[in-house]
């Protein structure tokens, strides 16, 4: 029984697309020339939105910050989406008064949130290459102690 009523559904839809419209005139198809078209300005303006995103992150002072309060602890920039987790050695690059190292605008940031919903805080990254600082940076070797210029260089 149910494998006349599936034969019956595949006749019903053939019978239904049969009354589709169809495409007549050569003008009425889509090329493959128009999608490879729109296909490199899809990529030509994601590039450019990341050009944008890394001369955002290059100026910015990362002085809104929201923290993670979870197991790694971690920070990310409100601003440009810079994020750095706080283990082991603390923080190298977003850090705060009372941290341990001593940066640039330390003095001037504030925390914006504070959060143990991981979900809430990556919404602050933005769409883009993600932007890994201080001991989350691939120049932070180990234990190794950098320039404040390398952990926050953009890859």
């Amino acid at each position: 029984m149910w494998q006349r009523r599936g034969i019956d559904n595949i006749i019903r839809v053939c019978k239904n697309t049969s009354s589709l419209p169809v495409a007549t005139n050569k003008e009425d198809y889509v090329t493959t020339d128009e999608l490879g078209s729109i296909n490199n300005r899809i990529s030509d303006l994601t590039q450019q939105k990341n050009d944008l995103l890394r001369e955002l992150r290059r100026k910015c002072n990362h002085l809104r910050l929201v923290e993670l309060d979870a197991y790694p602890p971690m920070r990310i920039c409100a601003d440009c989406g810079a994020e750095e987790r706080g283990w082991y050695c603390g923080y190298h690059v977003l850090v705060m008064v009372g941290d341990t190292w001593n940066v640039p605008h330390k003095k001037e940031r504030v925390l914006v949130k504070r959060t143990v919903d991981s979900a809430e805080f990556y919404r602050y990254r933005k769409d883009g290459p993600l932007y890994p600082v201080g001991q989350s940076h691939p120049n932070f070797p180990g234990g190794g102690v950098r320039s404040y210029e390398q952990l926050i260089e953009i890859v």
